[in-house]
């Protein structure tokens, strides 16, 4: 969501709209993904039914909880680890620098050549459905 305002000033007015939703399909994707990639890695033990963590001792339970907990630690440090990947990526990138409009006047014009996105009655359908 940050880059949003960065996104839409990468390139010409005319195209803001179409690089914002290109940018924002990828949320669509990873809302998709990171259920199916959690159960995945994480929830790879073996699952008991509440009768049954409730006929365990106690060291046995402990051991079932110890071993619950740790099972999150290494896709959550995978995660971590991507995360401080991608920032020193971005930190090395060579992006564009961000330019003022040369005048309100010129700003105005880009907006009134761009025209409405509301003008495109489907277009917000297509965009939500993507």
């Amino acid at each position: 969501m940050a880059a949003n305002p960065y996104v839409t000033i990468l390139g010409p007015a005319e195209g803001a709209e179409r690089r914002l939703n290109f940018a924002q399909s990828f949320n669509a994707g990873g809302a998709v993904l990171s259920p199916i990639l959690g159960r995945i890695f994480i929830l790879t033990s073996a699952e008991f039914a509440p009768a049954q963590i409730a006929a365990m001792s106690s060291a046995r339970l402990e051991t079932y909880r110890g071993g619950e907990a740790g099972a999150v630690k290494g896709p959550y440090l995978m995660t971590a680890g991507v995360f401080i990947v991608i920032a020193v990526l971005i930190k090395f990138a060579h992006l564009p620098g961000v330019q003022e409009a040369a005048s309100e006047e010129d700003a105005a014009e880009a907006r009134r050549k761009a025209g409405s996105v509301l003008a495109h009655g489907h277009f917000g359908v297509i965009a939500q459905f993507f």
